[in-house]
């Protein structure tokens, strides 16, 4: 006998128990405002389906991605972190193109909360990023952080003439892809 995986989804505070997530097509059809923005982040090689909502299997997983959610205030104030949910998928489940071949993020059309599990999810920012960042990949299918936590690099770094090891100097390990981007841009800019 074959046992349903446990799904869980990271992501807004504030939905409650039986309350169907939709996807930002799905809501927007309905009229409803959604505190969400897809993952479209095409330079990462991330792009994600509107008409979609995204969950994992793996609870740390879905926990880094509840603590990248951050509630701010119209004053730029950080009030409160995400939430994690675990959830039942409505519709058919298909893998997320994202993180292909990995077994841990997944997709369908939309999802029932059927627990609030963690309320305003805190975590060490390389822990979240170490959470997700072994299942990623660059645009050309490189890993983006290799098995040490150096951030791994790019085509692009490399033609314009970046080595490994001239990432290694400037990217501590885990650190958030954002943030290492910035720095080896701004260390290109003054060489």
């Amino acid at each position: 006998m074959t046992t349903e995986p446990t799904y869980w989804h990271g992501g807004f505070p504030g939905i409650q128990v039986g309350s169907q997530l939709l996807s930002p097509t799905d809501a927007a059809a309905a009229r409803i405002p959604i505190a969400y923005t897809p993952r479209d982040r095409p330079e990462l090689g991330i792009v994600s389906r509107t008409d979609r909502v995204y969950f994992s299997t793996n609870q740390d997983f879905a926990r880094a991605y509840a603590f990248q959610t951050e509630v701010i205030t119209p004053s730029g104030a950080l009030t409160s972190r995400g939430t994690l949910y675990r959830i039942q998928p409505i519709g058919a489940v298909e893998e997320d193109p994202d993180f292909a071949g990995h077994d841990v993020s997944w997709c369908a059309p939309g999802a029932v909360v059927v627990e609030v599990v963690e309320t305003d999810v805190r975590m060490r920012a390389r822990d979240a990023t170490r959470a997700i960042g072994i299942y990623s990949s660059w645009d050309d299918g490189r890993p983006m952080y290799l098995e040490d936590g150096r951030l791994c690099i790019t085509w692009q770094m490399e033609s314009i003439g970046l080595t490994q090891e001239a990432v290694d100097e400037i990217v501590r390990p885990w650190t958030p892809v954002d943030r290492a981007l910035e720095r080896i841009n701004a260390a290109v800019l003054h060489r």
